[in-house]
């Protein structure tokens, strides 16, 4: 069963500029509806999802930024960024209810273009429908390269983003093992205009599983390719495509307040 359902977030982030032409501090709040349609595979499900954050950050016009998060989910879905499973694996149970706290800082080059990003944080995954409650840690870094691109009102990057994600679940069980996973993604990105308030994007994600006693386990890809349009600051479209066990088409809309 996919981990695609209604979910709810409230964040607060702190957002440090290091540069002296940082710009001004703002206060935002989002909401965030998407559905997912089923469109082939026995492992998914045809659900909504909405999601709010408060957010709180600066423009970006500067060489790096620290940003602080913490987060509450309910019934989070696959495809938001801190989920360490690709696809629920065979036997799985759904889960609800976490926290999370992570740091991001992200490297800009002297024209205000993001070269680099990383992350690490730490998770906690609260018992729910007969499923054990665990500790989740992680870290992981990004790399952009290649043609300086715009992303409408996200920052502006390098075409291509390549990236490195390990993360361990430890349960609060005794008996029940940790997981370790590893997470390997290549990801490009190509603006329709110039502004790239148009743009599309495809790539895909590699996850192995370690074992407890060393060697690999279980083994994951997702391919993904998406169209993103931003019609001004505070109203995003997106549709997008993954492919893994099964074949989804998720679309919503990202409102900023």
């Amino acid at each position: 069963m996919r981990r695609t359902a209604t979910a709810a977030a409230v964040t607060f982030v702190l957002c440090s500029p290091g540069a002296a032409q940082a710009g001004p501090y703002r206060i935002a709040i989002v909401i965030q509806p998407s559905y997912t349609f089923c469109l082939s595979g026995s492992a998914c499900t045809t659900a909504g999802r909405t999601s709010f954050q408060a957010e709180y950050k600066p423009i970006i016009v500067k060489k790096y930024d620290l940003r602080i998060r913490f987060s509450r989910s309910y019934e989070r879905a696959a495809e938001e960024p801190d989920i360490d499973d690709i696809i629920v694996a065979p036997g799985e149970r759904f889960q609800n209810a976490s926290d999370a706290l992570d740091f991001r800082f992200r490297v800009f080059d002297n024209d205000g273009y993001e070269r680099q990003e990383p992350k690490f944080g730490y998770a906690y995954q609260y018992a729910e429908n007969g499923s054990d409650a665990h500790h989740t840690f992680f870290a992981s870094d990004a790399v952009f390269f290649g043609a300086r691109i715009r992303r409408g009102t996200e920052s502006p990057a390098h075409r291509f983003r390549l990236s490195l994600k390990i993360s361990k679940d430890a349960y609060e069980p005794a008996d029940v093992a940790s997981q370790t996973f590893l997470q390997a993604s290549a990801y490009a990105t190509f603006p329709l205009e110039s502004s790239g308030m148009w743009r599309a994007e495809a790539g895909c994600t590699a996850q192995q599983q370690l074992a407890e006693a060393g060697g690999f386990s279980w083994y994951s890809t997702r391919y993904s390719a998406s169209l993103t349009h931003d019609f001004s600051a505070s109203i995003r479209a997106y549709a997008r495509v993954e492919t893994s066990r099964s074949t989804n088409l998720i679309a919503g809309m990202k409102i900023t307040f």
